[in-house]
């Protein structure tokens, strides 16, 4: 299982499990209505849970903003740094595969994708450089997107 990382309230990057919980509220007439907005939650890496149902610890599990959990890809960049859904990568000057120019990492019908699919062919990692991601660094984002 590839790991996620999502951004606390606090602006931290945490990395580890993704889970999200919603709270349910049982009520006399047998009926249960959701009572609380979904919660997702970060279980640490170095954690011996993998589920936030299963975490009686809340140490073990940090709380995130949703729109920023993504998933690793299982690539390094050139540079050895593990490439995230959200990341921007920009492409080696040198590479053949494409022009010089930055991508965003996303998940998209079963692939990542940042102007090619990741690890296929000829367009892999090992080409390019994380300069960043799309929640703290939107400024690296061009204008035109690949998505």
């Amino acid at each position: 299982m590839r790991p996620y990382r999502g951004l606390t309230k606090e602006d931290k990057w945490v990395y580890g499990w993704y889970s999200h919980v919603r709270e349910h509220k049982y009520w006399g007439d047998g009926t249960d209505r959701l009572t609380a907005p979904e919660k997702h939650f970060i279980i640490r890496e170095n954690s011996k849970y993998t589920s936030i149902r299963d975490v009686y610890d809340l140490s073990e599990a940090v709380e995130v903003i949703p729109k920023t959990v993504g998933q690793s890809t299982g690539l390094k960049d050139k540079n050895g740094t593990e490439i995230y859904e959200g990341d921007i990568l920009l492409n080696d000057e040198d590479a053949e595969c494409m022009p010089s120019d930055s991508f965003v990492v996303k998940y998209l019908l079963g692939h990542f994708v940042a102007g090619g699919i990741l690890g296929a062919g000829d367009h892999i990692g090992e080409d390019c450089k994380v300069i960043g991601n799309i929640h703290s660094n939107p400024e690296l984002i061009e204008v035109k997107d690949n998505g």
